[in-house]
């Protein structure tokens, strides 16, 4: 075969893999969407039901119904998210203060423990020459997840706003929703400003080695 035809075949298979690894991506992107979304679903029925009888939910309607509704509503409260909400959280969070916060004793990571985690991350990687790049991933593995939780708070409030439009009247109490609220906001709060300090210590590292820095996303 000629070495015309070889590299050709090779391009081509590569095509492939990167088409598999972005559509395992965007199916990645969409669970995650479905499970943030389900915690709409839920709040919705909380906050329209006096009463919580969970057997008297048809399963079928769990697929015709909450599952598409999950999926729209999910997909929307991250581009709201995106959009709307998270640059006030980052640009509260990279102010100058912040950094320097994070840099002395502020991290809410033990240094320890970043250094456990970089030193996993890097004897996970084979070829030595990809490490900046198998760090970034790890590092938007971990922003993907914080994202997650919330979109998933931001869920919360919009099934109990949604639930108190189309049944106006008394309300149940909304104690339990306000709690879950509040602990998915806290996690991704503690969680986004770990990711930072991990991340930002990694850009310290690199920058004294004097090699490039990798791009990670955080988003």
């Amino acid at each position: 075969m000629a070495r015309g035809s070889i590299g050709e075949h090779t391009l081509t298979l590569m095509d492939a893999m990167d088409s598999i690894l972005s559509a395992f991506s965007n199916i990645g992107f969409l669970l995650r969407s479905v499970f943030a979304g389900a915690f709409f679903v839920v709040s919705y029925y909380v906050a329209t039901h006096a009463r919580l009888e969970p057997e008297k939910i048809e399963p079928s309607s769990l697929l015709s119904v909450a599952f598409p509704v999950a999926l729209f509503v999910g997909v929307t409260a991250y581009g709201i998210h995106r959009s709307l909400v998270f640059p006030i959280i980052e640009a509260c969070f990279d102010l100058n203060g912040c950094i320097n916060w994070r840099a002395k004793n502020g991290r809410l990571i033990l240094k320890s423990t970043v250094e456990k985690l970089l030193d996993r991350w890097k004897r996970a990687v084979e070829d030595k020459q990809k490490t900046d790049s198998e760090l970034a991933k790890r590092l938007t593995v971990w922003a993907d997840y914080t994202q997650l939780q919330y979109v998933s708070a931001l869920c919360v409030v919009l099934g109990a706003f949604a639930g108190k439009v189309v049944t106006p009247g008394p309300h149940p109490p909304h104690g339990p929703l306000v709690w879950a609220t509040i602990i998915l906001l806290l996690a991704a709060l503690i969680s986004d400003w770990r990711l930072r300090a991990v991340d930002e210590h990694i850009s310290k590292q690199i920058n004294a080695a004097g090699t490039p820095q990798a791009d990670v996303d955080r988003a």
